[in-house]
């Protein structure tokens, strides 16, 4: 049976020599399927400079069409650009109030960029600070006195122009926001680069991911961006993951409980096994959260601005079949009442004329009592 671009896309591991073994299992020889569909998937999943350099190792590049070395050539290279303008951004704000910064709990992008082999395999956006309710204010004061300005209805992401758009990197983007009841009991004094900062624990940053995992799939939102199921977000875990020299399941566990997002962990990790077939090794007592909340996993909210007497539907499809669509976009607005399936609605939302906010916490609802009593053990 021939290798297809899911098999290949699948196997992608943080480390490119792992990523080229398994390839190299799966397809001894170079397979027929380096292609637009190939380049699609590795871009909406966030992999390309990871499989880029998997091919390099196997010596494969050169049966890679002209267009897609370019194209992955140039988007490593443009990650680490990016996280580089980041960092720079973020070393400013802390030479203005340095007091303040170490107080912000930083996660994803500006952790993990500097967890993966280089800078150039992890694909981010925005540097995510995380503060205390009563330190908020003077964080977004901080960051409009030094040129950004809130761009979206989407919470608080303060963007800054630092060049121009069509190099990709011409965005500095801060994403902030206040820090969630009993998280402070989870994160420890650090620095990315120089900068002094608050760290989270393996096991808060790892849920962090989940409830990000969780939140994404169930969005009608993301999967109108294409960016609701992601395989980026299952390899973070897995560097974490080796990173710590493995987390202990149980002591994840009690974490999502003292952070009350049991119920967000045990539905990210149903999208991560559906998404990624595995689970890191040892987390099989985790199973039982799982399959308590399975009967939830595809259910997805639309948006309030959608005419609906049930906001909260299930996906026709399942994970590994949405994540491989070749239009999540079209699948989102396919999902829509006919008459509101038009040029002019699409482009409100989009916009945010029209109201984005999804009831998705009613799908962690639903998971929370069906957890009651559960919980795992050795």
């Amino acid at each position: 049976m021939a290798t297809d671009v899911r098999d290949l896309v699948l196997a992608i591991h943080a480390d490119s020599a792992e990523t080229a073994r398994r390839w190299h299992e799966l397809s001894p020889t170079p397979p027929a399927c380096f292609d637009e569909t190939f380049l699609f998937h590795l871009y909406s999943h966030h992999v390309g400079a990871l499989a880029y350099d998997a091919a390099d190792v196997l010596g494969w590049r050169s049966m890679f069409p002209p267009f897609l070395q370019t194209v992955l050539s140039r988007s490593g290279g443009l990650s680490e650009a990016v996280w580089e303008a980041h960092y720079a951004g973020l070393v400013e704000l802390a030479e203005r109030d340095p007091k303040l910064i170490a107080q912000c709990l930083v996660v994803k992008g500006a952790l993990l960029g500097t967890m993966y082999q280089s800078k150039e395999h992890r694909v981010m956006g925005d540097f995510d600070l995380i503060i205390a309710a009563d330190k908020l204010d003077m964080l977004l004061n901080l960051l409009r006195e030094s040129g950004y300005d809130r761009r979206s209805d989407m919470a608080y992401d303060m963007q800054r122009d630092i060049g121009p758009s069509f190099t990709g990197a011409g965005l500095t983007s801060m994403h902030v926001w206040e820090m969630p009841k009993g998280w402070e009991c989870h994160v420890s004094t650090g620095k990315v680069g120089t900068v002094e900062c608050l760290l989270p624990t393996p096991e808060l940053h790892i849920i962090e991911l989940l409830l990000n995992a969780h939140e994404h799939a169930s969005s009608w939102n993301y999967a109108l961006w294409e960016s609701d199921l992601q395989l980026v977000r299952a390899i973070d875990i897995e560097v974490i993951w080796e990173a710590a020299g493995g987390v202990d399941p149980l002591r994840l566990w009690e974490t999502a409980v003292d952070v009350g997002l049991e119920a967000e962990t045990a539905l990210g990790l149903w999208v991560h096994e559906q998404l990624r077939g595995s689970l890191p090794a040892n987390w099989s007592p985790l199973r039982v959260v799982i399959d308590a909340v399975a009967p939830f996993g595809d259910l997805y909210a639309l948006p309030e601005s959608v005419d609906t007497d049930e906001p909260i539907r299930r996906w026709p499809l399942s994970v590994r079949e949405r994540a491989f669509h070749p239009s999540r976009h079209q699948l989102a607005l396919d999902q829509l009442p006919e008459h509101q399936h038009t040029v002019e609605f699409i482009a409100d939302i989009k916009a945010g004329r029209v109201s984005r906010r999804q009831p998705t916490s009613r799908i962690a609802d639903r998971a929370r009592a069906a957890l009651s009593g559960i919980s795992p053990s050795v």
